[in-house]
């Protein structure tokens, strides 16, 4: 029986551990990977996705009329994501 809580774990590089579960889930959520943010960088440089989205998180190297915003991924106790939260940090008057 595994013990472990399920986990609301903010983008960062430990999660090059769960890249396939990433890829795949990817994959499950089809036309709706557009919320993953840059879906063929995930593709293509894993590492360097998570690094995009570290950057996103603190302000760095957003496309035009992007605005600051935190990936949180939740993860449950066998170590499966079940969703991802992205969150805003501001709005823009084209995302109101």
């Amino acid at each position: 029986m595994n013990n472990k809580k399920p986990e609301l774990i903010k983008t960062n590089l430990s999660l090059v551990r769960f890249k396939q579960d990433i890829l795949d889930f990817a994959d499950d959520i089809g036309s709706l990977d557009m919320h993953l943010g840059d879906v063929e960088l995930l593709r293509k440089d894993f590492t360097g996705y998570l690094q995009n989205l570290i950057n996103h998180d603190h302000g760095r190297q957003l496309h035009e009329g992007w605005v600051r915003h935190s990936m949180y991924w939740y993860i449950n106790s066998d170590d499966i994501i079940l969703g991802i939260s992205d969150i805003r940090h501001k709005l823009t008057p084209a995302l109101i």
